[in-house]
């Protein structure tokens, strides 16, 4: 099993999502480094702890969806209560997926016009997310491949999908959801978040630990990922399976995921078309017309090849 920690030239200011930290984080500073050197083992569960938390600031709140849809309850496989809502009677199914800290809300944007097109829309809370019940890791607690399986499960319930359209940390359950074997023929990515290993590294930078504490937490990671954590970096996905056809769209004044990450997505994945927008940031990128647009007709697959969109090819660099 690869360690996180022994992986060589892994980019360390990829993302910048786990920097909008609250200030009572940050003070911990001083423990951490003490904890560095005496016990790393406990800094490590300790860091753990706090990596494994969405935050809940009230921004991440809110609502865009056009009216109730049909809320279901979908039973995860360690009997977490996973909350699903959906729209739409019929029609090729498309999924929302949000991304960490996020629910489901913030993607009402793209119902209405997928609904419009003929599709059903689904979108869910992940465990420990919006009105979705404690995650496996009690409290308000949860971890990328609980976030996985939680989508698998609304996949199991609800049926089939067509296409899926994924928000920044919903990228790597969407990317893990397809190598576990479930088809997805059409992707959206919006402003992804390739690489929860970054994000581990930025945590541990921002906490004042170093590498005595990040061996023992890149042990914790894989025994509660069931797999090394790497394995969700969404870029080496086309090594270990086949790739649907993608769309990522990234703002080039994303303040927390930056829009080289889209670039390298949209660069590992064969065919994938890369959208660029500016001044629309990591969260209002998703209320935006022009990108519901290009995201609804990318799905319905009448937007491809449309003008506007980049494929970035490997002479591009």
């Amino acid at each position: 099993m690869t360690s996180m920690a022994s992986t060589p030239g892994r980019r360390q200011n990829s993302t910048n999502v786990r920097q909008h930290l609250p200030p009572a984080i940050r003070r911990m500073r001083p423990a951490f480094r003490v904890l560095e050197h005496l016990a790393p083992t406990l800094g490590a569960r300790w860091a753990m702890r706090l990596f494994c938390t969405p935050p809940t600031n009230g921004g991440r709140r809110r609502d865009d969806r056009p009216g109730p849809g049909t809320v279901s309850t979908v039973t995860g496989p360690a009997g977490q209560r996973i909350v699903a809502e959906s729209w739409g009677d019929d029609g090729p199914l498309v999924y929302l997926v949000h991304g960490w800290g996020g629910w489901r809300g913030q993607l009402g944007g793209f119902v209405v016009p997928l609904v419009s097109a003929g599709h059903r829309v689904v979108a869910f809370d992940a465990p420990a997310h919006g009105e979705s019940g404690p995650g496996d890791l009690g409290g308000a607690r949860t971890s990328m491949r609980e976030m996985a399986e939680a989508f698998a499960a609304v996949i199991s319930m609800h049926g089939q999908p067509a296409a899926a359209i994924a928000h920044s940390g919903g990228s790597p359950v969407t990317s893990a959801v397809i190598r576990d074997g479930y088809w997805i023929p059409r992707v959206v990515f919006v402003a992804p978040a390739p690489d929860p290993v970054v994000n581990m590294h930025q945590l541990l930078a921002v906490l004042g630990a170093g590498p005595r504490t990040l061996r023992p937490m890149s042990r914790l990671a894989e025994t509660i990922a069931h797999r090394p954590l790497a394995d969700y970096d969404v870029t080496t996905l086309p090594r270990h399976a086949s790739v649907p056809t993608t769309l990522v769209i990234h703002d080039e004044h994303d303040k927390e995921v930056p829009a080289t990450d889209g670039a390298r997505v949209a660069e590992a994945w064969p065919e994938a078309r890369l959208h660029r927008t500016a001044g629309l940031g990591h969260r209002r990128i998703l209320r935006d017309e022009d990108v519901i647009q290009s995201a609804t007709s990318f799905v319905t697959g009448a937007g491809v090849g449309a003008t506007g969109w980049e494929h970035r090819s490997a002479e591009e660099g």
